[in-house]
C-alpha cells in the first residue's frame, strides 16, 4: 500500500500598495538540470531620477522533473522522498542576497523487493509531472543600496551570480534506490522604489539655445537668461509632488524686485529641453500649457502657490504618474535686450505620483 503525501513549499508576497516611483527589472535563467551557475545583468539605479529609498531582490523559480524508489529488501519499507532545488541570488562579492526553494514530499508505503527493478509493481513507485513553483522576495542593505546605484545619467548594469543546487533528498530504513531527475529555472527582478526629485533645465548660461542677445548668464547659476539687473531669474521647486498629498512649491528668486511675474505648466520640453529664444530668454515649456498664477514679486522673489491658491496638481489638472515641465514668464519692462519687456527662468520638470 503506498499512500502519497505532497506538500508544496509556497513563498507569498504580501499585497502591498503599487508604488508610483517605482521601476522595476528583471533578468530570466531558462530551465535546467541543477548544478548550474549563471550571471545575469540588471540596470542599475540612475540618480538622476531622484533620492533612491529602497530596493528589492525576488527570486521566483520552478522547478519540474521526477522521482522514484524502488525497494530491493526482503521486508517492506517507509520511503520519504524530497525532491528539492535552492535557487540562490549573489551579489558580486559572492554573499547570498536572496535563495528561494522549490520542494515536495511524497511518503510511500512499499512492500518488500516484488522481483522487478521498474519503479513499479508493489516494490517501487515513481513521481512524474512534478512542477511547483518558489517565491522569495529580500531587501537590500544601505550598503545594497550604494552598490546598485550607478552614475548619475548613465547608471550602467551590475552582474549578478544566480546558482541552482540540487538538494533532494530520501529516508528509508533499508536503503532503496532513488532518483531525483530535477530541472529549475530562475526570474531574478530588482525594484528600486525612489523619491523624484525637480530637475532644472534649458538653461540660460550657453549650455543650451543661446541667449538672444549675448546676455548669458554664469555657468552654473542654474538660472534664465539676464534681465536687465544683471541677474538672471531662478525656479526652484521644493516640497511633494503626490496627488494625494500635494505640497508641491514653486518659488522664483532673481526677478526684478517687484516683477509681475507668470507661474505656467506645460507637457513637453521646448526644442528638446534646449529651448528656444523668446522676449529676453528662452521658452523651455511647450505642449499642452497651463497657466497656473500670476505673482507680483516682493524683493525679487515670487511663490506659488501661496495662502488660499489651489494646490499645482489642481491648477495644472495633473494625472498620477505624469511627467510636467514648469517655467516662469516676467515683466521686465526696462529697455536692455530685444525690443520685447519681459523674459523667463530656467525649466524645472517634475514626476508626479498618485
Amino acid at each position: 500500500m503506498r499512500t502519497p503525501l505532497s506538500l508544496t513549499l509556497a513563498f507569498c508576497l504580501a499585497s502591498t500598495p503599487a508604488w508610483a516611483n517605482q521601476f522595476c527589472v528583471n533578468a530570466n535563467v531558462p530551465s535546467t538540470a541543477p548544478t548550474w551557475n549563471q550571471n545575469v545583468a540588471l540596470l542599475r539605479f540612475d540618480p538622476t531620477l531622484g533620492t533612491l529609498n529602497s530596493m528589492t531582490i525576488s527570486i521566483a523559480s520552478t522547478m519540474t522533473g521526477s522521482c522514484g524508489a524502488e525497494v530491493l529488501k526482503s521486508f517492506p519499507q517507509q520511503v520519504n522522498l524530497m525532491p528539492s532545488v535552492t535557487v540562490s541570488v549573489l551579489r558580486p562579492d559572492n554573499t547570498v542576497f536572496v535563495a528561494t526553494a522549490s520542494a515536495m514530499s511524497f511518503v510511500d508505503n512499499l512492500t518488500a523487493f516484488d522481483g522487478t527493478f521498474d519503479f513499479g509493481g508493489t516494490s517501487g513507485v515513481m513521481h512524474s509531472g512534478l512542477s511547483v513553483l518558489s517565491f522569495t522576495p529580500a531587501p537590500g542593505t544601505p550598503a545594497d543600496l550604494a552598490l546598485f546605484t550607478g552614475p548619475a545619467g548613465n547608471p550602467g548594469a551590475i552582474m549578478l551570480g544566480v546558482g541552482a543546487v540540487n538538494t533532494s533528498f530520501a529516508t528509508a530504513p533499508g536503503n532503496p534506490v532513488v532518483f531525483f531527475t530535477l530541472q529549475a529555472d530562475a526570474t531574478v527582478t530588482l525594484c528600486y522604489d525612489y523619491t523624484p526629485q525637480p530637475n532644472s533645465y534649458c538653461f540660460g548660461d550657453g549650455t543650451s539655445a543661446a541667449c538672444p542677445c549675448g546676455n548669458a548668464s554664469a555657468v552654473g547659476a542654474g538660472s534664465g537668461c539676464l534681465h536687465s539687473f544683471g541677474i538672471g531669474a531662478r525656479l526652484a521647486a521644493t516640497g511633494t509632488a503626490s496627488i494625494s498629498n500635494d505640497t508641491f512649491l514653486l518659488t522664483c528668486t532673481g526677478l526684478p524686485a517687484t516683477s509681475s511675474a507668470l507661474f505656467f505648466q506645460g507637457t513637453v520640453k521646448t526644442n528638446n529641453g534646449n529651448g528656444a529664444v523668446f522676449g529676453d530668454g528662452l521658452r523651455c515649456v511647450s505642449g499642452t500649457v497651463a497657466r497656473l498664477h500670476v505673482k507680483t514679486a516682493s524683493g525679487g522673489v515670487a511663490s506659488y502657490p501661496g495662502a488660499g491658491d489651489a494646490a499645482v496638481s489642481v491648477a495644472g489638472m495633473v494625472p498620477a504618474n505624469a511627467t510636467r515641465f514648469y517655467q516662469v514668464w516676467y515683466r521686465n519692462a526696462v529697455t536692455f535686450c530685444t525690443s520685447s519687456t519681459f523674459n523667463l527662468s530656467q525649466g524645472v520638470s517634475m514626476m508626479w505620483s498618485p
